[in-house]
């Protein structure tokens, strides 16, 4: 491997020399190389690094999420990716591409988020009024009610936080749970906190 990275940093040393043709095993040891899969794997310090490099790592399940950080991090631990997401707060989860979950390094969130097509955005709110139940007024108050809410008490668990939106807005407005904090999430308002036992908040 050490061969063929030498050979393929002459090719960028001079910017005239470009390679015409790449072989199919350069080109792995390349894709291999960009996704943090190389010979030595990086050290927990870099877990920020290896986030940003990868531009987001998928994060539906938290159990996938910390096994393609560990392919990645030597000695990386579930602790070790909460302590940098809950007290250092310099990765975050929450939803950005294709609507879904994502680990992202903090300092990345806002552009990444800028990225999310309107259409993405367009139907979060066709969930709320079709699915979930609400009139777009009403939807637009309930998105709103809970952003404040999460603002002022900090985290919940989603169950408490819809039990206090629906204090105002009926109960009815507790089926659109799922709908509310995904929205929210999309347009940069929340993200997930801490877990209280087993529940996320």
């Amino acid at each position: 491997m050490e061969k063929r990275k030498r050979k393929l940093s002459a090719h960028h040393d001079s910017p005239s020399a470009a390679p015409k043709h790449i072989s199919l095993e350069d080109l792995r040891f390349l894709r291999l190389r960009a996704q943090g899969l190389g010979a030595s794997r990086a050290t927990r310090p870099a877990l920020v690094d290896v986030v940003r490099t990868l531009c987001g790592v998928n994060a539906q399940l938290p159990s996938a999420m910390a096994l393609s950080l560990r392919a990645r991090i030597e000695g990386l631990t579930l602790e070790d990716i909460e302590i940098s997401r809950v007290q250092e707060r310099t990765v975050v989860r929450t939803w950005c591409m294709r609507g879904t979950m994502h680990l992202l390094a903090a300092d990345d969130l806002d552009w990444l988020l800028a990225a999310i097509p309107p259409s993405e955005i367009g139907g979060g709110w066709r969930w709320l009024t079709r699915r979930g139940g609400l009139a777009k007024e009403r939807a637009a108050q309930v998105l709103e009610a809970a952003y404040q809410t999460l603002k002022s008490r900090g985290p919940m668990i989603r169950r408490d936080l819809m039990a206090m939106v629906a204090e105002k807005y009926g109960p009815e407005v507790e089926a659109a749970a799922a709908g509310v904090v995904h929205l929210n999430g999309l347009l940069g308002r929340i993200c997930f906190g801490p877990y209280r036992g087993v529940d996320p908040t």
